[in-house]
C-alpha cells in the first residue's frame, strides 16, 4: 500500500464516538523501530504501533464525568507497507484509518453518582505525521 512511512515523533489521532471526548486524544509514538530513518527519524514496524502499552485516558460524555480507561491501537493491512524491511512491514500513513480500542477501568458519572450504562468502546484513529526535513540548497 502507498503511503508516507510513519515514523518516531509521529502522533495517533483518535476520533471518538459523537458526543465523547477522549483525553489525551493525540498519542505520540514514542519509538521506531524499523531499522532505518527516513528525513533522520526512525521509521516505524508494527509492533511500535499495535505493540504500545496501553495508553491511560479519561473520558466523559453530557452528563457524565471522570470516566477512566487504557486505549489500545490495531493496525489494518492498508496501515503496512507491502515491501518487507527487516523481515516486516513498514507502517504507512495511506489514509487508511486504524483502530482505537478503551478498554473501560472506571465509568464516568453523573453529578448523582450513577455511573455511565455506555462507556465508550472504541472506534478509528489517524496517523499525523511531522513534515520531513527540507532539503537546503547553498
Amino acid at each position: 500500500m502507498a503511503g508516507d512511512i510513519v515514523r518516531t515523533g509521529d502522533s495517533i489521532v483518535i476520533t471518538p464516538p459523537p458526543g465523547v471526548s477522549i483525553s489525551p486524544n493525540r498519542i505520540p509514538l514514542a519509538k521506531g523501530s524499523g531499522g532505518f530513518q527516513v528525513g533522520g527519524v526512525p521509521a516505524c514496524i508494527p509492533p511500535d504501533v499495535s505493540g504500545m502499552p496501553p495508553v491511560p485516558c479519561t473520558y466523559s460524555k453530557p452528563g457524565f464525568a471522570g470516566g477512566v480507561g487504557m486505549l489500545t491501537f490495531t493496525l489494518l493491512p492498508g496501515n503496512l507497507s507491502q515491501v518487507l524491511t527487516t523481515g516486516q512491514p513498514v507502517v504507512v500513513d495511506s489514509g487508511t484509518p486504524l483502530l482505537f480500542t478503551f478498554m473501560l477501568t472506571k465509568p464516568a458519572q453523573t453529578p448523582n453518582g450513577i455511573p455511565d450504562a455506555l462507556p465508550p468502546l472504541g472506534g478509528d484513529a489517524k496517523f499525523d505525521r511531522k513534515p520531513l526535513p527540507r532539503a537546503v540548497q547553498a
